[in-house]
């Protein structure tokens, strides 16, 4: 597991980060997958929302980035979106056709470099192999029905490790997410719902 010295990613004051998550290396880095997946969404919906000269719904989604960025420690880009935010409460529409595309540029840098901060690497005691993770799914989803933490939490780190695919992996975080919220029943679909792509 990094810790707050190891972990480097341009962009971000992780100092700063890791305050506001508690302090906590683990749990700073489940935030940046969160902040990685909901990032793409916010690209996708500002260039809607933008397209369809919706600056109410512009003004909701930079004010999401801008929270947070700042949450992560992703300053200077938090900075930016804040100048946005104000730029849309006003309808100054210059200042945004100006500003938006550089502004979006950087957050897809920042998420590129999270994403490959966070791609899990191979191992010796955990390879990657279909069979083994369908065997860890499983494993799982008995782990939550009796409520064994040990096994949970041992399940989802192979598991993190196991997903060299993106988004199997952020799957993965979600359900850990779940998890830690006691949403069991919203943790359990997704397994299923990994386990039936794997059995394709």
């Amino acid at each position: 597991m990094p810790n707050s010295e190891t972990i480097k990613i341009s962009g971000l004051n992780v100092k700063n980060g890791l305050s506001r998550t508690g302090g906590k290396p683990e749990l700073y880095i489940e935030t940046l997958g969160a902040f990685f997946e909901d990032g793409q969404e916010r690209l996708v919906e500002l260039k809607k929302s933008l397209e369809t000269g919706n600056m109410s719904l512009y003004v909701i989604h930079i004010h999401g980035v801008k929270s947070a960025a700042t949450f992560i420690g992703a300053d200077e880009l938090a900075e930016a979106a804040a100048a946005l935010e104000a730029a849309g409460e006003t309808n100054d529409l210059a200042f945004v056709e100006t500003h938006n595309p550089g502004f979006m540029q950087n957050l897809e840098v920042l998420l590129t470099n999270i994403h490959d901060f966070l791609k899990p690497e191979k191992t010796d005691s955990c390879s990657l192999d279909r069979d083994v993770m369908n065997l860890e799914l499983k494993s799982l989803q008995t782990a939550i029905d009796i409520f064994d933490t040990a096994t949970i939490n041992k399940n989802i780190d192979c598991l993190l490790k196991l997903t060299q695919d993106l988004d199997q992996n952020i799957t993965i975080r979600k359900i850990s997410d779940h998890i830690l919220t006691g949403d069991f029943n919203d943790a359990a679909t997704l397994i299923d719902s990994l386990l039936r792509k794997e059995a394709y």
